[in-house]
């Protein structure tokens, strides 16, 4: 299966050999990222480049979903919290996907407020699966698909247990109180 190494305790043979800058296209191709422009690992973990964008290996584990009915801010509407088991790790966009990025793969920009570094805008559920089938195409190997709600959620805790990683809500996202 493709990437599955990724998800095994070997894992530790590409990070090693990413961070002594020893990662050469043969272990790439174990590990079945060969498709990766380039490579790295920082303080958030391991990363990928393609075609200018930064992908972020999430690697399988457990979290619980959903919040506590005690958390502050919580919906009426949300199921009691679970537990979810995230089996096989999955490559997340470090940020949303640009227009230039769009425009590349895509051939148009369908976004109102333009800039190629901007994210792109105006793109329905079909349109976000025809991107990845068509990246998917000129990336051999890359096999993107959107990421599912619990992948989501998942990604976004990033291990934290809480409502937010952080309770200075300025330091971390733009808001109206």
């Amino acid at each position: 299966m493709p990437q599955a190494l990724l998800d095994t305790a070997e894992i530790g043979v590409l990070l090693d050999s990413v961070r002594e800058q020893r990662c050469d296209a043969g272990l790439l191709r174990r590990f079945d990222v060969a498709w990766a422009e380039g490579i790295g690992l920082d303080d958030y973990g391991l990363w990928v480049s393609v075609l200018g964008m930064r992908l972020r290996r999430i690697p399988p584990g457990r979290y619980l979903r959903g919040s506590p009915q005690s958390e502050e801010g919580r919906f009426d509407n949300e199921g009691p919290q679970h537990s979810v088991t995230i089996s096989r790790g999955f490559w997340l966009g470090e940020v949303p996907v640009t227009q230039a990025l769009w425009e590349a793969v895509m051939g148009e920009n369908p976004s109102h407020f333009e800039g190629p570094s901007r994210p792109v805008e105006r793109v329905s559920w079909k349109d976000a699966q025809a991107f990845c089938a068509r990246l998917g195409e000129r990336v051999a190997g890359l096999l993107p698909r959107l990421p599912t709600e619990a992948d989501w959620e998942y990604a976004c805790r990033a291990g934290t247990t809480g409502a937010r990683w952080s309770e200075d809500l300025d330091a971390i996202a733009w808001h109206v109180g």
